[in-house]
């Protein structure tokens, strides 16, 4: 027998994917929900070796370029005509989000005002994996995929640029306001400017070459570069907006510019494609890895309480932004569109990878925010992930099975 080299668990890995991906195909089931139940199923089998993946493995080098291709792939001039939904949802869709279960956390779980706030940031965002890819197999109408694509890719960054702020006030042991606003809108602006500039140069620079290899990669080094730089000590912004912003802004400057072929265009359509699917794909088997079933198990209760107070916060800020945007903005969204916006809030990896930060923290209730939060994720992936074909085609926002 040979001996384990030290890429036996890499190569492990992409035989796994490999196996759900046909799996999956195969009998017609979601990819990520498959991905997340056999993650949960590997500690079953311990001699069955896999790379030790960290949280910061996952925000440097597997988010980056699942957002990028996420933000590539939008259309992005429909996409500037639903700006004012599309960033309401994102933004001060999920400030509320936060502060609604931050409310709940608060007085019903008896956390601390610090405590009640984390568990609000790290709850509240929902997943552009979860939600982009399962959205683009149903054939919904362009206008609604647009919306819950937009929200889901930008309310990731806002929720991150939240919970570093907080960690930031934990630390000084102050919560003021206005410090907090000001480092906020810093992270965001400065993070959207610098994340369109890359994508601008990033275009330009295309132009000097013919060769569609060369686009490829000046585009993965812009998702992965952006990031560093701008999460760097010397911006201290938010990486994955301007890894948006610059995702955006190159697919724009594309169709309206021109300058490449269409065969260069359609190789960097396959080119992200891919690596989409093998990062997502790691992504989410990991979260399944992540998962403590006892842990969830010890908080059983408080688990069940608090999914119960999250959706009924979707649902709460999902309305009131629809009203909101109806009355200022005279933007209609139908009462079923509102009903399938509510259910297609998955959280994903960035909740799980936000929650394991709070392990570091010292907090009386660390544990239980932890648990919460993997319960809420597996409940997202599982329960919503498997009925949202049924709940799309019900609503009629997706065409029904024969």
């Amino acid at each position: 027998m040979a001996p384990a080299t030290p890429f036996d668990p890499i190569f492990n890995l992409l035989i796994l994917i490999t196996f759900i991906a046909l799996l999956a195909r195969r009998f017609r089931l979601p990819y990520t929900v498959v991905l997340v139940f056999v993650g949960l199923l590997i500690p079953l089998f311990p001699s069955f070796n896999l790379p030790e993946l960290s949280p910061e493995f996952f925000m440097t080098l597997l988010l980056p370029p699942i957002v990028f291709e996420a933000a590539y792939r939008l259309d992005v001039s429909s996409m500037m005509k639903e700006a004012d939904v599309v960033l309401s949802y994102a933004f001060v869709g999920t400030i509320l989000s936060t502060f609604l279960i931050a409310g709940a956390a608060y007085f019903i779980l008896h956390f601390s005002l610090i405590e009640s706030l984390l568990l609000g940031i790290i709850t509240s965002p929902t997943d552009p994996v979860a939600v982009i890819s399962t959205f683009r197999r149903l054939g919904i109408s362009e206008r609604f995929s647009l919306i819950i694509e937009g929200e889901a890719l930008f309310n990731d960054g806002v929720a991150i640029v939240l919970y570093s702020a907080l960690l930031t006030a934990s630390k000084t042991g102050s919560l003021e306001g206005l410090p907090l606003a000001k480092e906020i809108i810093y992270s965001i602006v400065s993070a959207s400017l610098i994340g369109a500039l890359s994508g601008y140069l990033v275009f330009w620079m295309m132009r000097l070459s013919e060769d569609r290899f060369v686009h490829s990669l000046l585009t993965f080094l812009s998702a992965m570069g952006i990031y560093r730089i701008v999460e760097s000590e010397f911006i201290g912004a938010s990486g994955v907006i301007a890894v948006v912003a610059s995702g955006l802004v190159t697919r724009y400057m594309i169709n309206e510019r021109g300058g490449l072929t269409e065969e260069s265009k359609s190789f960097l359509d396959v080119f992200w494609e891919f690596i989409a699917f093998i990062t997502t794909s790691i992504a989410f088997l990991f979260i399944g890895l992540y998962l403590d079933l006892d842990l969830l198990w010890a908080y059983f209760l408080a688990i069940l309480a608090s999914i119960a107070v999250i959706l009924g916060a979707r649902r709460l800020m999902i309305y009131f932004l629809a009203e909101l945007l109806r009355r200022i903005r005279k933007k209609e969204l139908p009462q079923s569109w509102q009903n399938g916006l509510t259910w297609a809030g998955l959280r994903g990896a960035v909740s799980v990878v936000l929650s394991l930060g709070v392990m570091n923290l010292p907090l009386d209730h660390g544990s239980e925010i932890l648990a919460i939060s993997f319960g809420v994720v597996l409940f997202s992936l599982l329960f919503q992930g498997l009925t949202i074909n049924f709940v799309v085609r019900k609503l009629g926002l997706a065409p029904r099975e024969d």
